[in-house]
């Protein structure tokens, strides 16, 4: 109903906001209050959220990740988000930024052969550290105070004629 409960002209339907019109904006089911014309095809009531936004719901916001129509509902498809259809929060959600590829004190091959901070050794494991477990070459895979990956390799060769890990 229109203001004081008002009746939109014959041949017109009556908008959830309470404007008169002919158009699906006015008329299809979900949209439409009174005056109906049900001829048009229904609206899909599972796009439709129960909670009011914008001016006609008293400016609430739409929870994140949806957008208010300029009917004053939530939603997220294109019957809410769009330029034409959305009156607040139109933009998307900003995407949350990605993970760290690899944890803390990871290293070496297991990390895209990152490397340790100044003083530390990468472990055949992959991990950051300073003891034996990680300096030591028959356990490090880069940056060890004795030798490095390339000369551990080169050494396990020659002296084994494999390279064990």
């Amino acid at each position: 109903m229109q203001a004081g409960g008002t009746k939109c002209p014959p041949g017109l339907c009556c908008s959830l906001s309470g404007w008169c019109g002919a158009t699906e904006e006015y008329c299809r089911e979900g949209w439409c209050q009174s005056q109906c014309k049900s001829n048009l095809t229904p609206h899909n009531n599972s796009l439709m959220a129960k909670r009011e936004c914008g001016y006609q719901g008293c400016y609430k916001k739409c929870p994140p990740g949806s957008c208010c129509s300029r009917w004053g509902w939530c939603g997220t498809t294109e019957e809410f988000c769009t330029k034409y259809f959305c009156q607040d929060q139109c933009a998307p959600p900003p995407a949350p930024p990605p993970p760290p590829p690899y944890a803390p004190g990871r290293c070496g091959m297991q990390a895209d052969g990152r490397k340790c901070p100044p003083g530390l050794c990468c472990s055949s494991s992959g991990w950051c550290g300073t003891t034996k477990h990680y300096c030591a070459k028959e356990w490090c895979q880069s940056q060890s105070k004795s030798t490095t990956l390339t000369s551990f390799v080169i050494e396990s060769l020659l002296l084994n004629g494999t390279v064990s890990s």
